[in-house]
């Protein structure tokens, strides 16, 4: 995990303990991440060509203080 600025931080699969489905991870030391269907289609298409899934994840207020997936890195 890798704070970028104030409120986002990157985060990856791994790190994430390489969920299988969508709904809420506990991330040691960051608190709990939401994942949705297009957050799983990511993942499924990265490791299908060999890439580690990377997320850039912020806090949001009106979902009680939970992170969500605000932007995901592709390769170029």
């Amino acid at each position: 995990m890798k704070q970028i600025r104030e409120n986002i931080f990157q985060v990856t699969f791994t790190e994430l303990g390489k969920p299988a489905n969508r709904g809420s991870v506990q991330l040691e030391g960051l608190g709990e991440v939401l994942l949705d269907f297009a957050d799983m289609r990511y993942i499924n298409d990265m490791v299908g060509l060999g890439y580690e899934p990377s997320f850039f994840v912020s806090r949001s207020e009106p979902l009680k203080g939970r992170f969500v997936v605000v932007g995901r890195q592709e390769k170029a």
